[in-house]
């Protein structure tokens, strides 16, 4: 909130071109549950041996108090609701995440991160963050700040804390050394401890200034957290249209035609929990288009090959969003798209296949991935022998006008 009340009440001509060249959206707290659960301990133990202790109890049993796992599967609602109104509206080409880490190491990290870097990182970013990151270091060693370290202790390699990394943008990990809770420490010098890439007790060209020890008070990390994280804003402010045109190279690459040999897509064949995985791919923004495929079928049965695709108007297929390129796959749960009339003689089976009860003629409706306005995918042949407990769809891209208002699906006894 220091960072929100210096932005809002500040006329320094420093703060007025942060506001001027960057749009600067501010979450106190990703995990309110879990700071409502320390704040209350600590005012319950204060006085207390047990003060600046941490809380026998967790607010949610498998992430305990720490949810800044949770940014690729999405199991907690507030990385859900970050997701979701943030960073797939925003799409911010910096994200700051403001941490704490122990007591007897260096007093602040700052990016670059230890390599390796996790190989699907754009270039641009890895460049971004360690640009940013030692300029930042940099800055503040020249203003008195002591104990700061970068290239050291943390790492870009899992996706689980990075979902800035894989959409465009910069993800800059700081981590401001903690006190007990809102008390004072006193730190000797001899009691700093190495982390990974440094020792605290010397200078290298991964550490320093040296910090001689002494109190370390819930102020001085205030101060290390917003200094730091205006020192950003004002990079940001100055190289905006750098940042702005390194988003965009990133967007570019991601979206230009594959090469021959080149990986293009992932296929996900059926499966019993394919729902929950559709769900999680769509939330992280993964463009999805279903494939027709094969299906089971009880009886043998007969499909018309006179049926054209339309547009979609609202999808039912679970965790697909509505106008996203789809064509049907029938291995999925295909009765959503069943006309009521035809319930009698179909159902989806255990395996996600549809199951037909007698011969029917069905009319399915897809958007054709080809994004060629007004260009539709026609279903040129289906054909299953009475024998054959298993069909296959055949299409061609003949080109047929679309029906923009047809019901999604409609069917008729054959």
């Amino acid at each position: 909130m220091l960072i929100a009340h210096r932005l809002a009440s500040s006329n320094e001509p420093e703060i007025e071109e942060i506001l001027r060249n960057t749009i600067v959206l501010l979450v106190p707290s990703l995990n309110p549950d879990g700071v409502e659960i320390v704040k209350n301990w600590y005012d319950k133990t204060l006085g207390t041996p047990y003060e600046g202790t941490s809380p026998p109890e967790l607010y949610q049993k498998y992430v305990g108090h720490d949810n800044n796992r949770d940014w690729y599967a999405f199991t907690q609602v507030e990385t859900k609701i970050t997701v979701a109104k943030i960073h797939n509206v925003w799409h911010p080409q910096i994200v700051h995440d403001i941490h704490q880490q122990g007591e007897f190491g260096s007093r602040l990290f700052l990016p670059p991160y230890m390599p390796p870097v996790e190989p699907n990182v754009p270039k641009q970013l890895i460049d971004g963050y360690t640009e940013l990151g030692n300029w930042m270091a940099g800055q503040l060693r020249a203003k008195g700040f002591q104990g700061i370290t970068t290239n050291s202790t943390y790492d870009a390699w899992t996706p689980a804390r990075a979902y800035s990394h894989y959409h465009a943008g910069v993800r800059m990990l700081s981590e401001t050394a903690s006190a007990r809770i809102a008390s004072p420490i006193t730190v000797k010098f001899e009691e700093l401890r190495s982390r990974e890439g440094y020792d605290p007790q010397k200078a290298s060209d991964r550490f320093g200034p040296v910090w001689r020890g002494g109190p370390w008070h819930l102020r001085d990390i205030t101060r290390y957290m917003t200094t730091a994280a205006f020192t950003l804003l004002q990079h940001a402010s100055q190289n905006r249209e750098r940042w702005l045109n390194g988003f965009y190279q990133i967007g570019k690459e991601a979206v230009r035609p594959r090469k021959r040999g080149e990986l293009y897509a992932f296929a996900i064949p059926p499966a019993d929990q394919l729902g929950p995985l559709l769900t999680i791919l769509e939330s992280g923004g993964v463009d999805m288009t279903l494939l027709l495929t094969r299906c089971l079928y009880s009886w043998a049965c007969r499909l018309t090959p006179s049926t054209h695709v339309s547009h979609y108007q609202s999808p039912r297929l679970s965790g697909v969003r509505a106008g996203t390129p789809v064509a049907v796959m029938l291995t999925l749960v295909v009765e959503q798209f069943i006309n009521p009339t035809c319930h009698r003689w179909m159902r989806v089976g255990r395996d996600g296949c549809l199951i037909i009860r007698r011969s029917v003629s069905l009319m399915l409706l897809f958007k054709t991935p080809i994004s060629e306005k007004g260009i539709c995918t026609k279903i040129s042949q289906l054909s299953l022998s009475p024998t054959r407990r298993r069909g296959r769809f055949s299409m061609d891209t003949a080109r047929a006008p679309c029906r923009r208002n047809m019901p999604e699906v409609s069917a008729r006894q054959a």
